[in-house]
């Protein structure tokens, strides 16, 4: 990994998150969606969500994620490419190339945690476990004034807007 939370991006995702991390993430929040719209070629639906989606800004969610973790102690290791780990006893030995000088590291630890991405090298050595990757395009987009903040509407005919 190279640096925390780039390139910059919004997530949405579900209100479970807050229960998933135990707290709300407040300053990664950036707005919360409570209505679902739904359209297609004959009718449509309004949809109060029973749990609102929440808009996140990744970089600042990753920021708060890294300070808390190592307030409890974590070490996080960028500038350096994860190569693979073994079971060493009690710990997992980790083994890193620092990608400045090239040279190869080891570092033991309790947890190998790995937050390097969808194609994760820390999930390939460890195995995915059947998990799939999905492909994301993402753009920021002015919203007319029309729009609502708390609705997110969903067209399931292409050509109307």
């Amino acid at each position: 990994m190279t640096a925390l939370g780039t390139p910059p991006r919004t997530l949405i995702v579900t209100g479970k998150m807050n229960e998933i991390l135990g707290f709300i993430p407040g300053e990664a929040i950036t707005n919360k969606v409570e209505y679902l719209e739904l359209f297609s070629k004959e009718r449509s639906a309004k949809v109060a969500l029973h749990c609102p989606d929440l808009i996140i800004e990744r970089s600042k969610l990753i920021g708060l994620l890294a300070r808390m973790a190592t307030a409890s102690g974590a070490k996080i290791i960028l500038q350096h490419k994860f190569q693979t780990y073994a079971p060493s006893g009690e710990k997992i030995l980790a083994r890193f190339q620092d990608l400045a000088s090239t040279k190869e590291r080891q570092i033991g630890a309790d947890v190998l945690v790995g937050a390097d991405g969808t194609a994760s090298d820390v999930s390939l050595a460890a195995s995915r476990n059947g998990h799939g990757r999905a492909a994301l395009l993402q753009a920021r987009v002015h919203m007319p004034g029309f729009f609502r903040e708390d609705t997110c509407k969903v067209w399931f005919v292409a050509h109307q807007t």
